[in-house]
């Protein structure tokens, strides 16, 4: 198995975790914020719909205020959808992490497995170069002993003809 050093993992835990708390944190400013504007602005809200005559000066103010609450509540919900798929990639990098560490095991066993094969083989081979060179000294002995054999038949053979 793959290690990683423990003070790697603690300082990505650890960061992880700040990122989760800074996470937090922008998004309870975010709500602070958004439900401040709405706070400052319902009043004039309640006042533009029972005034009479119409004030466009304050409609002004109004949609300003609300375009700057829809645009905080807008960062708001990105904001926490951001929050969420990065804790869904963390997720996923983990599970990663992991599947390639259970892959880096089974190489190593595989890897254990071959070299141990090698070494039966590279005894095997050098019993078997032991063989040959025993079985090689008998081949030319036997061979000598033959070429003996058939220079004394030859002898022979000249001494039977001589004779006859």
């Amino acid at each position: 198995m793959i290690t990683i050093d423990p003070s790697i993992e603690k300082s990505i835990k650890d960061l992880g975790d700040s990122l989760d708390s800074i996470e937090t944190s922008v998004l309870v400013c975010n709500l602070v914020l958004l439900v401040g504007l709405v706070v400052e602005y319902w009043h004039d809200v309640k006042e533009l719909f029972t005034k009479s005559p119409f004030d466009w000066r304050l409609f002004q103010t109004l949609l300003g205020g609300v375009l700057i609450t829809l645009g905080v509540g807008g960062e708001l919900w990105f904001g926490y959808r951001a929050s969420t798929v990065s804790e869904q990639l963390r997720q996923e990098n983990h599970r990663v992490t992991a599947d390639l560490n259970l892959q880096a095991d089974k190489a190593q066993l595989d890897a254990a497995v071959a070299n141990k094969s090698a070494r039966e083989l590279k005894v095997q081979a050098e019993g078997l170069a032991g063989e040959n060179i025993k079985l090689q000294g008998q081949f030319e002995k036997a061979t000598a002993e033959a070429n003996v054999k058939q220079e004394e038949l030859k002898q022979q053979n000249l001494d039977t003809q001589k004779k006859a």
